[in-house]
């Protein structure tokens, strides 16, 4: 079916939805992929009529819960994809129409209800392959949605076309799993991929981890300390200003202690609210080690690799990377379900974490710390205003990527430490051991382009560090010459899987490749299996 009309690129994560218009660079919207559903039990004509959408965890919300839309559950080595369809529905619906002009012949229309019937639109999907799950996509999006015309994509090719290759290895890093897919002539080799829960997640699980063994609340987004404004010189002249100032200090006092009061909120929406709290922490504080200068080289140098850089024009210069066990204070040590508060002596000082003082505060570190422990700072803030330092650790979390046996040892007795992360050997052994699965013949093609995609490409020092380690070791492509390549900009590497929907879905030769809603009348959603590959 030929699709003379602009289509629409939905690219639907377990963290956020990306969606746009094809033929655009960036997309023009990036949403939540969840919902909030009200939980004081009021009724809905429909399924979606109460969803919130989109949902934001910075405020305190006691009357809703929250539904995710595409996430992964790693029961087994093999991870298991659940789809809530009113709550897909509602996104992709909610999330094309903010895209879509308003209708200025009929502005009584339903823009989210009509409008989607002109719409093309082009999905993303998991790389490892799940014949149910394309084939709910496929009906929600004919059945529900009304769309013209379908296709779905596996992420690792659309990262393929965002680089302008048609094949390649695709390490997709983003919030819920890391997945590892070969790409051979615009195919997918579904089969020879691999999957695991070493991504975003589970780095701020294990940033979690630490706080709590060093006996740190683990705050939600919506406690965030926000400070009093200071009073302006005159109030202290005035004494009817300064009784207002100490009116509004109490007023302010008791917005704080409602807001660290969780008796009412869903678990649901606090577990989501830390875990945004524990994502902008990390990815302010963890950066990739480099070396000490914090260089490619290992030797304070900062030069970085261009794009697509060759193995062979790396050097052979290299430093000894962290790989200390992430060993913490114990857990009999540390309080569980204390009441939120900055009380300098509950904190357990420890090799990885020392307490700074407050910010604006004279004098030294507060008593107690252990020494510093290295010559670069690493702030790390919590929502409540409590500063720490901690270099070694800034450094040590995202190396679990790399090593993570050798770090997560000390933790393999944790309850979510899942099968599916023990057998995890690492970025570079995994790149091995999937590229072994792939034919000989293919080999030469899919190490000629490695493309790094997903939110969690943009970590500070990620592509430069898995260049090093290809080029010091060259068994991991087996001696073949190798090439690394991910987009320009951090944001761009975020969406990688978008901007080569966008390039895919704007191609002339793929216009005669859309599965039309007449094929699905007449084959049902099992078309989807014959046309999208």
């Amino acid at each position: 079916m030929d699709v003379p009309i602009p289509a629409f690129v939905v690219d639907v994560g377990s963290l956020t939805t990306r969606v746009g218009y094809a033929g655009d660079d960036s997309p023009w919207q990036m949403l939540p992929s969840y919902v909030g559903v009200p939980t004081d039990g009021s009724s809905a004509s429909s399924p979606g009529d109460g969803f919130r959408f989109p949902l934001s965890f910075s405020e305190k919300r006691t009357d809703l819960a929250v539904s995710p839309c595409l996430y992964p559950s790693f029961s087994s080595l093999l991870p298991t994809y659940s789809l809530h369809e009113d709550v897909f529905e509602h996104i992709v619906r909610s999330a094309i129409s903010r895209c879509l002009p308003p209708h200025a012949s009929s502005p009584d229309s339903n823009v989210g209800e009509d409008s989607l019937a002109d719409c093309p639109v082009l999905l993303s999907e998991p790389n490892l392959h799940c014949r149910a799950l394309r084939e709910k996509m496929a009906a929600i999006a004919f059945e529900k949605l009304d769309v013209p015309a379908l296709y779905i994509a596996p992420r690792a090719l659309l990262a393929c076309f965002a680089v302008g290759r048609s094949g390649g290895l695709v390490v997709d890093l983003g919030a819920a799993s890391l997945s590892i897919a070969p790409v051979v002539d615009g195919f997918c080799l579904h089969r020879e991929a691999g999957e695991w829960p070493i991504a975003g997640d589970f780095l701020d699980q294990l940033l979690s981890c630490v706080l709590t063994r060093h006996n740190l609340p683990v705050l939600p987004l919506f406690a965030t300390h926000k400070k009093l404004p200071a009073a302006p010189a005159l109030s202290r002249l005035a004494g009817s200003s300064a009784s207002a100032n100490g009116s509004s200090a109490a007023s302010f006092a008791a917005r704080r202690r409602a807001v660290l009061d969780w008796s009412g909120v869903d678990p649901s929406f606090l577990r989501l609210s830390q875990a945004a709290a524990l994502r902008s922490m990390r990815e302010s504080f963890c950066q990739v080690f480099l070396g000490e200068g914090g260089g490619f080289g290992g030797d304070g140098s900062s030069e970085s690799l261009p794009n697509g850089v060759h193995g062979a024009s790396l050097g052979e210069k290299t430093q000894k990377c962290p790989m200390r066990p992430l060993q913490l204070p114990g857990k009999e040590a540390a309080k569980t379900g204390q009441t939120p508060g900055r009380d300098s002596r509950a904190f357990l000082p420890s090799r990885w974490l020392t307490m700074l003082a407050p910010s604006g505060a004279a004098g030294r570190d507060l008593p107690g710390t252990a020494a510093l422990l290295g010559a670069t700072q690493h702030a790390l803030e919590l929502p409540d205003g409590t500063r720490l330092r901690g270099d070694e650790l800034a450094n040590t979390i995202p190396e679990v990527l790399f090593h993570p046996q050798a770090i997560l040892h000390p933790l393999e007795n944790e309850p979510w430490m899942q099968p599916a992360v023990k057998s995890f050997r690492g970025l570079t052994e995994e790149i091995h051991e999937v590229a072994s699965r792939v034919d000989a013949e293919a080999r030469k093609e899919i190490f000629n382009g490695i493309v790094l995609a997903g939110g969690g490409a943009a970590t500070p020092g990620l592509y430069e560090r898995l260049s090093r380690e290809l080029a010091r070791e060259s068994s991991i492509t087996m001696g073949m010459k190798w090439r690394l390549l991910a987009l320009p900009t951090l944001f761009e590497r975020r969406v990688s899987t978008w901007v080569g929907g966008s390039v895919l879905a704007s191609m002339a030769a793929f216009q005669s490749l859309w599965c039309s809603r007449e094929e699905y009348d007449e084959h049902g959603p099992s078309i989807v299996e014959r046309k999208c590959y």
